[in-house]
């Protein structure tokens, strides 16, 4: 018989089930925090057929929000569902950057309510880059939203893989906001770019560790930073019918996506830092140890 013992850890929810004093652990997202103007959380709210994900529904500030969908509902463009992706059993959603750009997976949703102009911001990611080589992508873009017109009010997460050395960017008003922090295929990230005033700050976190960056919003970059709200997209940064489409593909997996409206702090970026730890982290033996000790005995109280 299975039994399923829920606990929390670092304020995130994680789903366990024991077999035989033998664990297996999900990190659960949870209820949106204040702040967060749209969650996209591949444990829930995913509509699929046989992994083929033909909706993806959204939360925000605690309420449903309009769900993303492949481009013009296109059976050839839905990503795939993918259960375990990353640490502690989080699944992810696969978007393939197919060359042939007819196929290439991308979703739509609404950005309302999002923010705009130059008001401050956080965004939110986890994912976990599978290939980095297949060109034409130069920038794969895997979240983003805002005018894709004139000179792309949007702000956007992205990698530069020719030029920057792989290092994460803030995509924004026709350039990009480099990090410094670079990528790696084959490993786990979360991703926090905050915006506070014209103070860019850049977190990431993987199985190697945490480190950070800084930029610069002061317009030498093609900015500052100005969105018009427009529609937001997953797995890539534009449409398909944009000339920027084939630069921007995403090949890999998206666990996580938020945008809060607001800029967070130091602290609470550490906090949410620790909280979103178990995506990309394995926990020690010991801990699994405990967890398993702790289901074993949930076990044999219900067998008296």
């Amino acid at each position: 018989m299975q039994t399923m013992n829920r606990i929390n850890f670092l304020n995130r929810g994680i789903a366990c089930s024991a077999v035989a004093g033998l664990l297996a652990c999900a990190v659960g997202v949870g209820q949106a925090n204040a702040g967060i103007a749209v969650e996209f959380d591949a444990a829930s709210g995913v509509s699929d057929t046989a992994g083929a994900v033909h909706a993806w529904d959204a939360t925000g500030n605690g309420v449903q929000m309009p769900t993303a969908s492949p481009y013009n509902n296109d059976v050839s463009r839905r990503p795939t569902l993918v259960s375990s992706v990353f640490a502690s059993g989080q699944p992810g959603i696969q978007f393939d950057a197919n060359p042939t750009l007819s196929d290439r997976d991308v979703m739509i949703f609404s950005d309302s309510g999002l923010p705009s102009g130059s008001a401050d911001f956080t965004m939110v990611t986890v994912f976990h880059l599978i290939n980095l080589e297949q060109l034409p992508n130069t920038r794969p873009t895997w979240f983003s939203y805002g005018s894709q017109s004139g000179n792309f009010h949007l702000a956007g997460l992205a990698v530069d893989r020719p030029v920057g050395g792989n290092d994460l960017l803030l995509r924004e008003n026709g350039t990009d906001l480099h990090s410094g922090l670079a990528l790696n295929t084959g490993e786990n990230y979360v991703a926090i770019v905050t915006r506070s005033g014209s103070a860019i700050t850049f977190d990431v976190m993987s199985q190697s560790g945490t480190v950070s960056g800084t930029g610069l919003d002061d317009g030498s970059n093609g900015g500052p930073i100005d969105i018009n709200l427009s529609r937001g997209v997953l797995g890539n940064m534009v449409d398909p019918g944009h000339g920027d489409f084939a630069e921007a593909g995403f090949d890999g997996y998206i666990g996580l996506a938020q945008v809060y409206d607001t800029a967070l702090s130091p602290s609470e970026r550490t906090t949410l830092l620790g909280q979103l730890n178990p995506y990309v982290v394995v926990p020690e033996p010991s801990t699994f140890a405990l967890l398993g000790f702790a289901g074993l005995m949930g076990l044999l109280r219900r067998r008296r």
